[in-house]
């Protein structure tokens, strides 16, 4: 579809586009994880957050 509209060469680029733009959202937004335990990952996303975790609250299983 994409194809009979812009051509080969411009979806290529679009899809270039697209996937440099993934990567530089992922670069900027998503936390490194490796070494963290859960609870680490959830303070650093809270605090990115700008939120306030409850206290002895428990996730449902």
């Amino acid at each position: 579809m994409l194809v009979g509209w812009l051509g080969k060469s411009m979806t290529f680029l679009l899809y270039a586009l697209l996937s440099i733009s993934a990567l530089a959202f992922v670069l900027k937004y998503v936390p490194e994880t490796k070494d963290m335990t859960l609870e680490a990952i959830q303070q650093e996303i809270m605090k990115r957050l700008g939120l306030t975790p409850v206290e002895g609250a428990q996730p449902k299983p």
